[in-house]
Order: structure tokens, then C-alpha cells, then sequence
């Protein structure tokens, strides 16, 4: 199994693995998406997720 994360800075994530052979640790890497947030996830934060529909939540012309 590979894993990566992206974000504004690119894609990174450590090396493949066998999950038949480190069964736990693929148990861990699934549960570690899970808890990730949105940022974490390298979602765009501005983006608001209601049910199906999507909006721009915050938007701020420069100061």
C-alpha cells in the first residue's frame, strides 16, 4: 500500500507496504486518514461542505 497526503506544497508520503504483512499498520494508516481534518487532508478550507451542496464560505479582497 502507498500513502500520500497532498497539499499546496506538493505530495509526499513514506514508503509503500505490504498490508497482509504489517496488518496493524495498515489499520493505523486508515484510521489516520480518518481522523484527519480537512486541512490536514490538503482540502480547500474555503470551500463550506453542507450535505451535497458546496460554497464559498470566507472570501476577503486584500487590505
Amino acid at each position: 500500500m502507498e500513502q500520500w497526503v497532498f497539499d499546496r506544497s506538493g505530495a509526499y508520503g513514506p514508503e509503500a507496504f505490504d498490508v497482509t504483512a504489517d496488518p496493524g499498520r495498515f489499520i493505523r494508516a486508515i484510521a489516520g486518514y480518518a481522523l484527519m481534518s480537512d486541512e490536514e487532508l490538503g482540502l480547500d478550507t474555503f470551500i463550506e461542505r453542507n450535505g451535497p451542496k458546496q460554497y464559498v464560505s470566507k472570501f476577503q479582497v486584500g487590505k
